[in-house]
């Protein structure tokens, strides 16, 4: 059975007051002075998005979207937004981040000790970076760095946050989206300037590459390079596309043009919404959503 809401309010703002973009509140559930809430706040370039939900994490009491465009974030914004007063009660917090620089390694290849080894097969490592592992879904862990300084000044303003890489968090999220064991299901999440390509068979990952940088064109120079690599038939294909940037619809356009099946993800089912996020698009706060799911 649904849970009934009352209607909820989004707002959209622009300017340089620090609004949020988009404001969702949950009034069947409202966010109160002596409520017990968990916080999961993802962080990019130009937006920081976060969602408040009970303890358990089953159910969305607000979401707040601020969106920079061509500025990048910066400290004093990171504190305006988090010293707001509905941030308090935080039973949890969760803080991911985009990241060009993880890695994936097979839980049986997996130790930890050597976690410094992997990274640097694929990436520099650096004295001002700190490394994080996440365990991940299907027998595999994820190793991505974050920059000290933005470790220290976020743990000034809270404690005990946990660190995750929003990519790993959706690949936790991808399997639950896979239902037809005879298509290749590629997941691609585009943001103003960072996408990643995730590509699923029988829910087994094949492929997983962040771009970064990448423009529509180059993303479907991308995907079609590896269906022509692998010889995948288009009409065994799925794509599912999300984020909130605005190039999205644009990529879905194009995509349509050559392949049949190019859709929207859909919600994080055994999630509650708020009544009137089903206002926003499908795919909206996908991300978001996932990291609030991650254990």
């Amino acid at each position: 059975m649904k849970i009934g809401y009352f209607l909820s309010i989004i707002v959209i703002h622009s300017g340089d007051n620090l609004e949020p973009s988009v404001y969702i509140e949950n009034f069947s559930a409202p966010v109160t002075d002596n409520g017990q809430y968990a916080c999961s706040i993802l962080v990019g370039r130009n937006y920081l998005s976060y969602a408040l939900s009970d303890a358990d994490c089953s159910l969305i009491c607000l979401v707040k979207h601020y969106y920079f465009k061509d500025k990048v974030i910066g400290k004093k914004d990171f504190h305006e937004i988090l010293s707001d007063p509905l941030l308090k009660n935080l039973t949890s917090i969760k803080i991911a981040i985009d990241s060009m620089k993880s890695v994936l390694v097979p839980d049986n290849l997996f130790n930890e000790e050597d976690k410094q080894s992997y990274f640097e097969f694929l990436h520099d490592y650096s004295a001002e970076e700190d490394l994080y592992i996440q365990r991940l879904n299907g027998n595999k862990s994820s190793i991505f760095s974050i920059k000290k300084s933005t470790v220290s000044f976020l743990e000034t303003l809270y404690e005990n946050i946990t660190f995750y890489d929003a990519t790993s968090c959706l690949l936790n999220t991808y399997p639950s989206l896979l239902f037809n064991d005879e298509m290749h299901t590629f997941f691609l999440n585009v943001k103003d300037d960072v996408a990643s390509m995730s590509v699923y068979f029988k829910k087994e990952l094949l492929f997983h590459h962040i771009y970064q940088d990448v423009s529509n064109a180059d993303l479907s120079y991308h995907l079609a390079r590896f269906i022509s690599h692998h010889n995948l038939k288009i009409e065994k294909i799925l794509i599912l596309l999300l984020g909130e940037t605005s190039r999205l619809p644009d990529l879905h356009k194009e995509l349509g043009k050559y392949y049949s099946h190019v859709k929207f993800c859909g919600r994080i089912q055994h999630l509650q919404y708020p009544e009137n996020l089903y206002a926003q698009p499908v795919h909206a706060f996908f991300n978001l959503f996932s990291l609030v799911t991650c254990a």
